[in-house]
């Protein structure tokens, strides 16, 4: 096996990419035109303006499963639950339309009766025309708005004048603040994080005075 070897150090790129960034461009990564039937859904939910992030949980099981918010999902069906803007309003109509339009025929939505502190139960009561249209019958869309939490996390920071600071430097530790509130706030249902996550998320916002680290972080 060869090896190959480089006369001086990469240079890190002048437009990094932070976990923020790449986390909408996941989004609009995923399309309406999904590979499968789960995909497919998520990504036209994704694509309706409002609507930040969305999960399905898929039971094609003969018993019923339990969601981590506590819903029992029923056998060969879905639950859906949405993050949606506040500052956006979606009839439920649009929701309600595109769950059922994008599920194979036959496959229920699942109504959300978990912890009630995690979000809200929603439906919409789909029309469609009977067999060869001699009529109309209705069918009810379920899904969850998830509510946002509110999250206590307590971070200490100690100054240790080193060769590019001085003095303690409130802008840095400002800026750490913003860093950290905007990580939880952008993540994804269900998403877990480590402290090694948000040390991460911490190095992405470094000065990087002459290409080299400024501060070291303890979370």
């Amino acid at each position: 096996m060869g090896k190959s070897s480089a006369s001086s150090s990469s240079i890190l790129s002048i437009f990094p990419e932070t976990d923020n960034e790449l986390r909408s461009r996941r989004n609009e990564v995923i399309s309406s035109q999904g590979l499968t039937v789960l995909s497919n859904l998520k990504g036209a939910l994704l694509n309706i303006t409002g609507i930040n992030d969305a999960i399905i949980y898929n039971n094609p099981e003969d018993d019923s499963i339990t969601a981590l918010d506590g819903t029992t999902i029923e056998r060969k069906s879905i639950y859906v639950a949405l993050n949606k803007s506040k500052n956006v309003q979606i009839e439920d109509s649009i929701i309600g339309t595109t769950i059922y339009e994008k599920l194979t025929p036959g496959i229920n939505t699942n109504d959300f009766d978990g912890d009630s502190s995690t979000g809200e139960g929603k439906s919409y009561q789909y029309t469609q025309s009977t067999y060869l249209g001699q009529g109309t019958s209705t069918i009810p869309v379920y899904w969850k708005e998830a509510t946002a939490i509110n999250v206590g996390l307590s971070i200490r920071v100690s100054y240790k004048p080193g060769e590019f600071f001085a003095t303690a430097d409130d802008n840095s530790i400002n800026i750490m603040k913003k860093t950290l509130q905007d990580y939880l706030n952008g993540l994804a249902m269900n998403e877990t994080f480590t402290t090694y996550d948000l040390v991460q998320a911490l190095n992405d916002e470094d000065p990087m005075f002459n290409n080299r680290k400024t501060y070291n972080k303890r979370v």
